[in-house]
């Protein structure tokens, strides 16, 4: 990894070094430890969700040695992270890259991960391409937890799913996607709605 990267990746953990314990205390071990856009490296994001680490490239992908030197170092200021990388940098932002045999079990296997207190469920890797959790808008979901009562947590679960079946319903409008990623997100579209059903039939 360049020196040049390596001194990003430092400097934005070393920025969060006070945010991290907030968010930890506050019940959140979720958040974005580089935003390559605004941290020197457009296109770059690692977020952490739980014992994930997932690292995603928009633009350019990451180089071989670079990926494993982003892997040493993240190992070494949050160990025990299972780190997963998808290179998103073609078109549509579809998921381009093979996963070496030893982690495609960890990119596939759903687990927990906390925010505000809520546990919600991730997998690195699912029939869709985007997370389930988008990071940042974590301000929005603070707000309806100060300001609801009662049926807070399906709420909040609700408000999510709804939100990305329709982000789903407008990439499915794009007539440059092909046959295979028109299949992937009707598969997530009927995933969200039966969420979406079950929430509806609780809140």
């Amino acid at each position: 990894m360049s020196d040049l990267l390596s001194d990003r990746l430092a400097a934005a953990y070393s920025a969060r070094s006070e945010l991290l314990p907030q968010l930890h205390a506050e019940g959140t071990n979720a958040y974005r430890l580089f935003h390559g856009s605004v941290e020197g490296r457009s296109g770059l994001t690692v977020d952490r969700y739980g014992d994930l680490l997932l690292v995603q490239s928009f633009h350019t992908p990451l180089e071989a040695g670079e990926l494993a030197d982003l892997e040493a170092f993240y190992a070494g200021v949050l160990p025990g992270l299972d780190c997963i990388y998808n290179d998103r940098s073609r078109a549509n932002s579809r998921i381009a890259n093979d996963l070496p045999p030893e982690k495609v079990e960890p990119a596939h296997r759903p687990r927990q991960f906390s925010e505000l207190g809520v546990n919600y469920l991730i997998q690195a890797r699912h029939a869709g391409q985007d997370p389930w959790l988008f990071l940042d808008l974590r301000a929005g979901r603070r707000r309806i937890m100060q300001d609801a009562v009662g049926k807070l947590i399906g709420l909040i679960q609700l408000n999510h799913v709804q939100g990305r079946l329709q982000m789903v319903w407008r990439q499915l409008a794009d007539p440059a996607l092909d046959g295979g990623a028109k299949q992937a997100l009707m598969a997530e579209v009927q995933e969200l709605q039966r969420q979406k059903n079950a929430l509806t039939s609780r809140t």
